[in-house]
């Protein structure tokens, strides 16, 4: 019945080869089997959706294709379906666009799951935008549908929206050239706006007295200025001593200005204690300096092309450490959860 709406839909279009949307909806369906979302409702019925959703802002067959097939891939194992074969029935482009949005199984958080397919899509959106549009489409018919969650997991799930992926999709839409997938940028935005903004503030209704609990239970400090980045660093210095783990950097010193006194002083105590660092910098100019001064026994640094940081990350123990410097400010989180996430980013990213 769901399929059938889509159908009817895309054949007003007389440039699509129905039969092949056909057989990715068969194929979709046959792979997906008796799966169940978490509202009950047959797996099967989100590529539906979201391929109607890009069939309404004018997407082309392709995309249609790669809506109805973009999550085969985690499943296809299980199916003896090769590379070869989709290639064959589909295409390249659409093989290569169900691969961009896919999500690593092997991975075991929910950020990290998300988080394994956003550098192939962030990095891919100049040659594929279509990936990008495809991607707000499924975040658009999920976000619909997220009341099959509990109120905890809606949050995450809100965030997860709000921090990681608004951005790629707005840098997305800053950048695209061509006027078709602008326009269906621009209408995926605002569906996706209005979903985010009705269950952000449904929640916040809710739950407004649970959430305020949440927050003073953090565990969230923050130092102002100058002395609170040094103490920061201090205090991360600190915990690396007591628990005898390294300490993982994610560290980008274009605009990041520290008292080169001070950082010499830390570097030292931390070598003095027997402290290891490694540390991932963006591939600038400054990073390559970085790494050609301080790298050493105990300072291991490896530069990464395309690392786009807001902030320098340090995590050592269940401690996640930020600092900025507009505004200067170091904050520190006790979060096992957050601080685990960021080690298996960081191991992915270093061993890559």
């Amino acid at each position: 019945m769901f399929f059938q709406k889509l159908k009817e839909q895309v054949e007003k279009n007389t440039n699509f080869d129905i039969q092949r949307i056909q057989r990715a909806y068969n194929l979709a369906r046959s792979i997906h089997g008796h799966q169940k979302r978490k509202t009950g409702e047959p797996f099967v019925i989100h590529p539906i959706e979201v391929a109607y959703i890009l069939n309404e802002v004018g997407a082309d067959e392709e995309m249609i294709c790669v809506a109805l097939l973009h999550d085969v891939i985690e499943n296809k194992e299980k199916h003896n379906i090769s590379r070869e074969y989709l290639v064959t029935e589909f295409g390249e482009k659409v093989v290569k666009l169900i691969e961009m949005l896919s999500k690593w199984k092997a991975w075991k958080t929910s950020y990290c799951r998300m988080q394994s397919n956003l550098t192939d899509l962030e990095n891919g959106f100049a040659n594929h935008p279509e990936a990008v549009i495809i991607k707000m489409a499924d975040r658009i018919h999920n976000l619909q549908t997220l009341h099959g969650f509990d109120d905890e997991k809606q949050k995450e799930y809100l965030r997860e929206t709000e921090k990681y992926l608004f951005p790629i999709f707005r840098k997305a839409h800053k950048k695209v050239k061509s006027k078709k997938y602008l326009k269906m940028m621009e209408q995926l935005l605002e569906k996706l706006d209005f979903e985010f903004n009705i269950k952000k503030g449904r929640l916040m209704n809710d739950n407004e007295e649970e959430m305020k609990t949440e927050a003073r239970q953090l565990g969230i400090v923050k130092y102002e200025g100058q002395e609170g980045i040094k103490q920061v660093y201090l205090e991360v210095l600190e915990e690396a001593i007591k628990t005898g783990e390294d300490i993982l950097a994610f560290e980008r010193n274009e605009g990041f200005d520290v008292e080169e006194e001070f950082v010499e002083k830390y570097v030292g105590s931390r070598v003095q204690n027997k402290v290891s660092a490694q540390v991932i910098c963006p591939a600038t100019k400054e990073d390559e300096a970085y790494k050609k001064n301080h790298e050493n026994k105990y300072t291991k640094i490896k530069l990464i092309k395309e690392l786009d940081l807001d902030a320098n990350i340090n995590v050592v123990g269940d401690l996640v450490m930020t600092f900025s410097t507009n505004p200067e400010q170091g904050t520190l989180r006790r979060d096992r959860s957050e601080a685990n996430t960021w080690k298996t980013l960081f191991r992915f990213l270093w061993d890559k």
